[in-house]
């Protein structure tokens, strides 16, 4: 368990962790923030549903949201959010297949 907090220490001491941490609580208590999120998630799940199922719509639900999230991809607070949990979400993602590896790698032996 001491490498499991060790990680987590880790993580929580990153800069990236902590500057997406600021930026997220700053877009989450700014009600133009939280109101154009919400409507890029909302054209989001139409879009992923019509990718999935109504396929003769995916194109007009794909401009929609990119529509939506283009004024907040330009904004560099935004922008800048986005890239950050990108980047973590690589990270996260590494470090799991890492730990998979670890996890199975008696039973692959």
């Amino acid at each position: 368990m001491k490498a499991l907090e060790a990680l987590i220490a880790h993580l929580e001491a990153d800069e990236h962790v902590q500057r997406f941490r600021v930026l997220e609580q700053h877009i989450l208590n700014h009600p133009l923030y939280q109101e154009k999120y919400a409507e890029v998630i909302k054209r989001q799940k139409i879009m992923v549903q019509s990718q999935h199922g109504h396929r003769q719509h995916a194109q007009a639900a794909e401009a929609a949201y990119q529509e939506a999230l283009a004024p907040l991809v330009d904004d560099p607070l935004i922008n800048e959010y986005l890239h950050l949990q990108a980047h973590l979400n690589e990270t996260l993602q590494m470090i799991s297949q890492l730990i998979e590896a670890a996890l199975t790698k008696p039973f692959n032996d």
